[in-house]
């Protein structure tokens, strides 16, 4: 759950814009660098007390004006200067890497629905030891409110959202010859087609987070990875792009089904390429967790 710059959807059929100064419609804003009225922002409960420091504030914000009936709009013609010091004027706290998850876990936990089981699961086992506190007076403002559910939200205000469910596998791609080395990638530009990482594996890193979709893409979020032919390398693109699809094999091998070839951890275990599939090869055994995020959407 964080904020990244995406370039905007067209608009739907029949909807123009008359000039590049006209509103955009965001699902989401930067927390740094937003107007909204008093009135409005005391309508919505304000920020959320429960949530500490810094961190997820401003989907809470971004998730309730569009669910109980307000717009989060971009103004093209803007500007907005926004500087970061060169290091923090106040304490974390003695568990402060854990700040961001405890409040988008509180977020989820008011505003997700069922669908906070995907953050659950993105973050590993966190939500089972992080404490978020008492959320009930932020859902009484949620049902005073009469707010939509967050599947409204998804099909309405982000159809381009995707939601990982009913996935076969998700989590970590480890190397089973060393199962501390982990596939990584970013998926936001410059990584954009740049061949896949092997890093050290961290259950934090969103970068190793990788779900194998119905459709057979090796994925993260809006990136997916894809064999290239003139490199031989596994490249991420957007999955607008991405034409292969993968089979992860009974044997723990990862297949690039319209080659019939594996990705391969190299010998010096710093990059992976593509090369023949063999059963007896370990470079190209990968342990995936089998498992899937399953909810009944309504």
């Amino acid at each position: 759950m964080n904020y990244n710059w995406i370039r905007p959807p067209p608009p739907p059929d029949g909807v123009e814009r008359k000039t590049w100064a006209d509103p955009i419609k965001t699902p989401t804003h930067l927390g740094c660098c937003f107007a909204v009225s008093k009135k409005n922002f005391d309508r919505l409960g304000r920020y959320d007390p429960g949530l500490d420091i810094w961190g997820c504030e401003n989907l809470e914000l971004s998730f309730k004006t569009w669910m109980c009936g307000g717009r989060v709009e971009l103004i093209p013609c803007s500007h907005v200067g926004h500087m970061y010091r060169p290091s923090f004027p106040y304490s974390w706290g003695s568990d402060g890497q854990f700040t961001l998850q405890r409040n988008c876990l509180r977020v989820a936990d008011v505003w997700l629905d069922e669908y906070k089981k995907v953050y659950h699961e993105r973050i590993s086992d966190l939500q089972k030891s992080l404490d978020i506190g008492d959320t009930r007076d932020r859902k009484a403002i949620r049902d005073r409110l009469q707010c939509r559910p967050f599947e409204w939200y998804a099909k309405e205000i982000y159809p381009e959202l995707y939601i990982p469910l009913n996935t076969s596998t998700t989590g970590r791609i480890a190397s089973a010859v060393d199962p501390a080395l982990c596939l990584s990638r970013d998926v936001h530009w410059p990584s954009l087609n740049q061949s896949v990482l092997v890093t050290s594996c961290n259950s934090q890193d969103q970068k190793q987070h990788f779900f194998l979709s119905k459709e057979g893409h090796i994925r993260r979020d809006q990136g997916c990875l894809v064999y290239d032919r003139e490199t031989n390398q596994v490249v991420m693109r957007y999955c607008e792009h991405a034409d292969g699809h993968w089979i992860y094999t009974p044997d723990d091998t990862l297949m690039a089904q319209e080659v019939g070839q594996c990705i391969t951890l190299s010998p010096d275990k710093k990059k992976v390429f593509i090369a023949a599939c063999n059963a007896n090869n370990p470079s190209q055994k990968w342990k995936w967790p089998r498992k899937s995020v399953v909810f009944q959407a309504r």
